[in-house]
């Protein structure tokens, strides 16, 4: 059995990425819109994985929202809110930072018979 559990603010980060992804497909199938739908796939796909703690996912997530980053600088330069861009680009540094913690790199190299304490 595995005993390894998520913090609270993990589950509310994976919560909201599963629930964004969602309303991605939706949104893709509605008005037929591809980026929408294959990002809303991989989002989902990726948060799945990130709760059972396949090793991948966690990397995954840290390079897709750095390339978050990068593309929200790109939009402030053609004209994107910038205050939007700066709350954005918070965000998004703090859940890498916080996947980037040692304890959350722990739950992801430990063995599943083993408990970390949190």
């Amino acid at each position: 059995m595995d005993q390894r559990k998520w913090p609270v603010g993990a589950l509310i980060i994976i919560a909201w990425g599963l629930i964004v992804s969602v309303v991605g497909i939706v949104r893709g199938i509605m008005t037929p819109a591809i980026p929408d739908l294959l990002s809303g796939v991989i989002g989902l796909v990726l948060f799945y994985n990130v709760f059972k703690f396949t090793p991948w996912a966690r990397i995954a997530l840290i390079v897709l929202l750095s390339l978050n980053i990068v593309s929200i600088v790109i939009l402030l330069f053609v004209g994107m809110p910038v205050v939007h861009g700066v709350i954005a680009i918070a965000l998004t540094s703090s859940i890498i930072y916080y996947f980037s913690r040692q304890k959350i790199r722990q739950l992801f190299t430990a063995r599943k018979d083993k408990q970390i304490s949190y």
